[in-house]
């Protein structure tokens, strides 16, 4: 919760004080004698997180997190490319993590992504197909685009035809 956003900038000590109770309300729930807090983030940077490169001349590679450089940036790997250095920036996290040690060679990265097959899984999920039919459609020649706008104008006639009935 931004408490910032909430106060004014000549905000009084009475509002501050209430902003300040509200805040004491929310209070992490307790398991045994320990608080949990829940992390509302699924996904964390970590050694083996697999990645989406989202921007620059490598869109849509998928790429291995081999070491955390700093706040910014990582050190990414993938068997058929050369070890480097990307902004985070231009990194989207995915749900798939290999075990791998940190800065781990070639040779181990490439057992530990066939032992995973995260790419393969990658592929197959949502975000892999939607990602592959964006390819497909932009991949389309003249001909086939016109294809398929024939062929939706007639499911569509298909449909009002159906629905009028």
């Amino acid at each position: 919760m931004w408490v910032h956003a909430q106060l004014d900038i000549n905000a009084g000590k009475q509002q501050r004080k209430k902003v300040n109770a509200d805040l004491r309300d929310c209070q992490p729930f307790t398991q045994g004698q320990r608080n949990v807090f829940t992390m509302p983030f699924k996904r964390q940077v970590e050694i083996g997180r697999v990645a989406l490169i989202n921007y620059g001349e490598e869109y849509g590679k998928l790429v291995v997190i081999t070491d955390v450089v700093d706040q910014n940036r990582a050190l990414v790997d993938r068997p058929d490319e050369v070890r480097r250095m990307v902004n985070f920036k231009r990194m989207v996290l995915t749900d798939f993590k290999i075990d791998i040690p940190r800065l781990a060679k070639k040779k181990v990265l490439t057992a530990a992504l066939e032992e995973s097959d995260a790419f393969k899984k990658f592929e197959s999920s949502s975000w892999g197909k939607k990602l592959a039919k964006r390819e497909a459609k932009s991949n389309q020649t003249d001909f086939e685009r016109y294809q398929a706008a024939v062929a939706r104008k007639k499911r569509s006639e298909a449909v009002n035809k159906a629905l009028k009935e």
